[in-house]
């Protein structure tokens, strides 16, 4: 069970609780108790928090162009940055005081990890993601340690101590406070797919092959637009190999696909179509043909709960901690600090 804005299959971009640490010999951004944050590790929460403030603006059917038009939302951008590196530097002191470390086991298990997602985007992709996130593969796979070294010190934490524990009661009535969560949305979306990959090897295609395909993506955005058949102009030009077994259309929920296609497809109504839709398969133009809301009930939801319950928890201790450590910040880069809008 997963919130909606957490709904989003494991990537680059949605490791939002991550760590970079040993960075380059860069300016420091901030410090805690000394351990500093570099302008290397704050351009990636930089980027996390742009990608987490762009998916909450398109759910709410704004325009993405538009939200970085005014200062107000750069610096918001900053500081959820400057926030989610001092939360997991507080942490990563807190857990090296406990002595939690990673044993040679869980590094072999995260390695699997990042090799299973490398084979399953692709090298090139991988890259790419790595380069628009400011990391080296070397810096992603510290990040992916740290992250599960900060996971198994709120592990530790909330195991030993008698105070996290969580009532009934207290999950019934966060269930009845929170029930739009707990939405059940199924969208059933057809679509007309103009494909930047390779098929067969799955890596995208030469940057020629890609314009083309954006071309071909407005020319027949224009036909739709001008009244022409939706159905007929997607069996004749859509490159989607899922079409032949799902020629009504894919039935989901959220976290079912990837972030540009399920925002567009939630923000939709039956019977509408999508502008051009840019994800890494290629370019979309959606049509939703139908759209269920219900709930998930509180027997479906009762540990998913629990756990929010207790992290809420957890999450007052790294407040109490952070209380008692020293945290500096340089204003003057943080404010001077550039933030790519269109990467």
């Amino acid at each position: 069970m997963k919130r909606k804005t957490f709904a989003i299959v494991f990537s680059l971009v949605l490791v939002i609780g991550l760590m970079i640490s040993g960075c380059s010999k860069d300016k420091e951004i901030a410090s805690v108790n000394g351990m500093e944050i570099t302008t290397e590790e704050f351009k990636f929460w930089l980027y996390n928090a742009k990608n987490e403030i762009e998916v909450e603006a398109a759910a709410k059917g704004e325009a993405i162009e538009k939200i970085w038009e005014t200062d107000k939302t750069v610096e918001l951008a900053k500081e959820k940055a400057l926030e989610a590196a001092i939360f997991n530097k507080v942490q990563l002191i807190k857990a090296k005081e406990l002595g939690v470390s990673l044993d040679q086991a869980e590094r072999d298990a995260l390695t699997a990890q990042k090799d299973q997602y490398i084979n399953t985007v692709g090298r090139e992709t991988f890259n790419k993601e790595l380069a628009k996130a400011g990391l080296t593969e070397e810096s992603y796979t510290k990040l992916l340690e740290e992250y599960r070294l900060t996971d198994k010190l709120s592990n530790k934490i909330i195991s030993e101590s008698d105070e996290y524990t969580v009532s009934q009661q207290q999950i019934e009535t966060y269930y009845e406070n929170n029930k739009q969560q707990f939405e059940n949305i199924q969208v059933t979306a057809k679509h007309i797919l103009f494909s930047i990959i390779d098929n067969v090897t799955r890596e995208p295609l030469p940057e020629q092959e890609q314009e083309e395909a954006r071309k071909k993506a407005e020319e027949i955005y224009a036909r739709l637009k001008a009244g022409e058949d939706f159905d007929k102009l997607m069996n004749e030009y859509s490159e989607d190999p899922g079409l032949a077994e799902y020629p009504d259309g894919y039935t989901f929920g959220t976290g079912k696909m990837v972030p540009e296609f399920e925002v567009a497809a939630f923000s939709l109504e039956p019977g509408e179509m999508s502008e051009i839709v840019k994800s890494d398969f290629g370019y979309h133009i959606l049509k939703i043909e139908d759209k269920q809301v219900d709930y998930y009930s509180l027997e479906e939801t009762e540990d998913f709960i629990r756990q929010t319950l207790l992290r809420e928890k957890y999450y007052k201790q790294i407040e109490l901690w952070r209380g008692e450590m020293k945290i500096d910040t340089n204003d003057e880069i943080i404010e001077q600090f550039k933030m790519p809008v269109n990467q």
